[in-house]
């Protein structure tokens, strides 16, 4: 069955192992030091009857005693994490509706887990900034905090061990199983190789994963593609506004050319729009064409 070894990186890797809250207040501990108590999720499952956030599509929101926090994975940089992740934030603090009682509101916090290069460089520092600005003005209420997979990756300890974990697929799966088995001898990873092995070895989740490794490449090779032609189109303008604008109608052409492919093959409207970065509107019409 298995033609590589599927990590943490998926949606559904991801969910089938931090949905579970003695693996997510591991992960939580030992990449962002961070120590909390009794969990609530509150979109394991479904987004679109989560009262706290009506249509969000973040990975994972939890509740403890004092705060909201979002879990955020995200693999490819659609341009538009900055505001989202300002979305989810301001609709929970929202939806907590205090009347005048402002001392009730929890602050909402947010881990994000990047792993494309670009996080490395400019969005990392951007969010570094905004996170050290953020939490001049206002405190508690504004707590980001990043782990980027590939800077993780470069260095040794827990965070290589985490990094590796998340990017087996990248590997053979004779290299995978080596991964596995090394890590595996760890005494704080043992149930983590477990679980991983365990949602490879299941057909139907395996088959779930290798659908979306498929959507990711074919987004990542038409977006890039369209990009090149957009590159092409502008230059043969001859003008930088024109290299800009054939990059944007590209990088929207693939977008939606990824849409109606897997709107053919039956994914959920809010798993198409978090891979694409698409509207519901623009999902919608990609829906009808089908």
């Amino acid at each position: 069955m298995e033609d590589k070894i599927y990590g943490l990186r998926y949606d559904t890797s991801f969910k089938n192992v931090f949905g579970r809250s003695r693996f997510l207040k591991k992960l939580l501990k030992d990449i962002f030091e961070e120590t909390i108590g009794n969990i609530q999720y509150l979109d394991k499952e479904t987004f679109k009857q989560n009262k706290y956030l009506s249509y969000s599509i973040c990975d994972l929101l939890i509740k403890t005693k004092n705060e909201y926090m979002i879990v955020e994975m995200q693999n490819q940089d659609l341009k538009n994490l900055e505001a989202r992740i300002t979305m989810y934030m301001s609709e929970i603090y929202s939806k907590q509706n205090p009347g005048k009682m402002y001392q009730n509101v929890k602050p909402v916090k947010v881990r994000l887990i990047l792993n494309y290069s670009y996080g490395i460089g400019k969005t990392l520092k951007e969010y570094q900034e905004l996170e050290k600005e953020l939490l001049e003005k206002f405190g508690i209420y504004s707590d980001i905090k990043i782990f980027n997979i590939k800077e993780a990756f470069k260095k040794d300890g827990i965070e290589k061990d985490y990094a590796l974990l998340f990017l087996l697929d990248q590997y053979s799966i004779e290299e995978a199983e080596e991964i596995l088995e090394e890590i595996g001898k760890k005494k704080q990873f043992q149930e983590f190789v477990k679980m991983i092995r365990m949602y490879n070895a299941n057909l139907e989740t395996y088959e779930k994963l290798k659908r979306e490794d498929v959507e990711q490449m074919k987004l990542e090779d038409v977006a890039a593609e369209y990009k090149r032609e957009g590159i092409m189109e502008g230059e043969r303008v001859g003008e930088k506004r024109g290299k800009k604008l054939g990059e944007k109608v590209g990088e929207k052409r693939s977008k939606l050319e990824i849409a109606h492919n897997m709107v053919k093959e039956g994914f959920e409207i809010p798993m198409i729009m978090k891979m694409t970065g698409l509207s519901e509107k623009q999902v919608m019409s990609c829906q009808k064409v089908c």
